[in-house]
């Protein structure tokens, strides 16, 4: 006779098995869903359209959805989200039998004005069960189902980033001077400027540097930049040195510009001071004099009185 402990064991066990048994049929499943291709290399001219085909298939014995979506690698918000306009699928969803496969037409439209280089792309199909059960304990699909793309868009490519302008804040105030630049990049790919400004006193040669941190930009944008000197600099003429590099080879751009610091509300304060000053010198100096005349004629005043 089996010991009591043991029964319940085999029991606690069955329990188990049972209930992560919907679990495992589900894993199993989704393991039966598989993606052609598993990855595309394609290389085109801007201004022509690619055609491609995906396929899904459904090995399980349950229907399901699939839906398409495109995942932009490495790139800038901006940038992706032009990359995403390029693409559409035919159709966008489907339902997929148990056991059958389903095919997506994938239009790719690169634009005239697309950048040539190379751009990493991900084709993620989403699947979704399609039948109720309150048995299974987890998601029937949980892991995604991708193709990566590498698209490369074919042409000369043309680096070209300038300084448009510069601007100088808070010169009449006794605050940090701010210092602001456009770079507009008239290449056909995207620059990430980075460079030094460098402020020189033109009298006292002291000079202060900062940083321009790199930033993406886009062909055919202006961007604009900002560095804050925060020494409390000596009134007078500074030079400003710009000197940005961008670019795969590193391109340099130099530009020099000079600008006046006076902070105008502090001088006028002392001015004013200063005015005040020579007010009450001039007012203590009269008010003497007049004491002194005062004094001067009581003094001579007494020696008649006596005579009279």
């Amino acid at each position: 006779m089996p010991n009591i402990n043991t029964v319940k064991y085999r029991f606690l066990l069955l329990c188990l098995v049972i209930l992560a048994l919907p679990t495992i049929v589900s894993a199993q499943q989704t393991r039966n869903f598989i993606i052609k291709p598993e990855s595309l290399i394609l290389s085109a001219q801007a201004g022509t359209t690619l055609n491609e085909i995906i396929k899904i298939t459904n090995s399980t014995l349950l229907p399901a959805k699939a839906e398409l979506q495109i995942n932009i690698i490495d790139e800038p918000d901006e940038t992706a989200e032009k990359i995403k306009k390029w693409i559409t699928f035919t159709p966008s969803y489907l339902e997929i039998p148990a056991g059958k496969s389903v095919y997506f037409q994938v239009d790719i439209t690169i634009p005239e004005d697309a950048e040539p280089r190379p751009h990493y792309l991900q084709i993620e199909a989403s699947i979704d069960d399609q039948i109720d059960n309150e048995m299974r304990t987890v998601a029937v699909f949980p892991q995604p189902l991708s193709t990566q793309v590498l698209l490369r868009v074919a042409g000369k490519t043309t680096e070209d980033t300038a300084i448009t302008s510069v601007t100088s804040k808070r010169l009449y105030q006794k605050t940090p001077i701010e210092i602001g630049l456009d770079l507009h990049n008239y290449g056909n790919i995207e620059a990430n400027p980075r460079g030094v400004v460098r402020l020189t006193n033109r009298l006292t040669k002291t000079s202060y540097e900062t940083y321009i941190e790199s930033k993406s930009l886009l062909p055919g944008k202006t961007e604009s930049y900002t560095v804050n000197f925060d020494q409390r600099l000596l009134w007078g003429l500074y030079r400003v040195d710009f000197e940005i590099n961008y670019g795969v080879d590193n391109t340099s751009i130099k530009r020099t510009q000079n600008i006046m610091f006076f902070p105008i509300l502090h001088v006028a304060a002392v001015a004013i001071i200063f005015v005040l000053i020579l007010l009450i010198s001039y007012w203590s100096a009269h008010h003497l004099i007049r004491i002194k005349n005062a004094l001067w004629d009581l003094s001579h005043d007494k020696p008649n009185a006596k005579k009279t």
